[in-house]
């Protein structure tokens, strides 16, 4: 079985203050929804699904998305995908992760600071799941408030049980709803990873329709295949089995 690392220069190196190192997305990436492209084609700044208008970062709805860092489910070095992964399990990892999206957004996207208030989106299983508590403390840190106001409209499985993009924009398509009106606010969406889009689209379009100004994403962590990482230069081949 084919194993990946990182390709270490292509990333940021990020040091915890607990002493744990992380690498995080640097340029090139995608300017609408950061995914990672490669070098020759940094003067494009768009990945080839958004220059052809395959994305669900439309411009209106959802304005742009940023990223920590990519999400990989089996690499080799990649900290902050594993600790992804078990924060879906654990919700003490949320502390050490609320450090990151800190960082974010008071050095590696400054202009996220010019941003009013922070939502997460509902989860798949009707319960808010562990972002509430990490952006809990993300609040606090970065001075910008946050309120639990999405909530599914209609049932939806959990996107992580799905796996075909058609089939994970028509689970939550029109499926969430914003619970109270906002006067024009800029609002950040933030969620653990991003893979089809889906999910953040309609907490943008929910949060349009209640009168939010512009609407921009946050995650953890952009998912995307391993050949397409390794085409896009930050992954490469390696000796050994992946780690999952």
């Amino acid at each position: 079985m084919t194993s990946y690392k990182p390709v270490k220069d292509r990333f940021e190196v990020f040091e915890r203050s607990d002493g744990e190192v992380f690498l995080l997305l640097e340029e090139p990436f995608c300017k609408r929804c950061a995914d990672p492209i490669q070098e020759e084609y940094a003067g494009h700044g768009l990945c080839y699904a958004c220059y052809e208008g395959d994305t669900r970062v439309d411009g209106y709805n959802l304005s742009k998305v940023y990223a920590a860092s990519i999400y990989i489910k089996k690499s080799r070095g990649h900290n902050l995908s594993k600790e992804i992964k078990e924060f879906k399990r654990n919700p003490e990892y949320g502390e050490g992760l609320s450090e990151i999206l800190e960082h974010c957004i008071a050095e590696k996207y400054p202009e996220l600071q010019n941003y009013e208030l922070m939502v997460a989106p509902p989860s798949g299983d009707g319960e808010r799941d562990q972002m509430d508590e990490l952006l809990k403390i993300l609040s606090q840190d970065v001075e910008l408030p946050y309120r639990p106001i999405l909530e599914r409209s209609e049932d939806y499985s959990s996107q992580k049980e799905l796996s075909d993009k058609g089939d994970r924009i028509e689970n939550v398509e029109d499926k969430i709803r914003c619970t109270r009106d906002l006067n024009g606010e800029d609002v950040i969406v933030i969620d653990d990873v991003y893979t089809t889009g889906a999910t953040m689209y309609n907490s943008a379009k929910a949060l349009r329709e209640k009168g939010a100004g512009t609407v921009i994403g946050l995650v953890l962590g952009r998912d995307g295949s391993l050949s397409h990482f390794e085409f896009a230069g930050i992954l490469e081949e390696t000796e050994g089995e992946d780690e999952g």
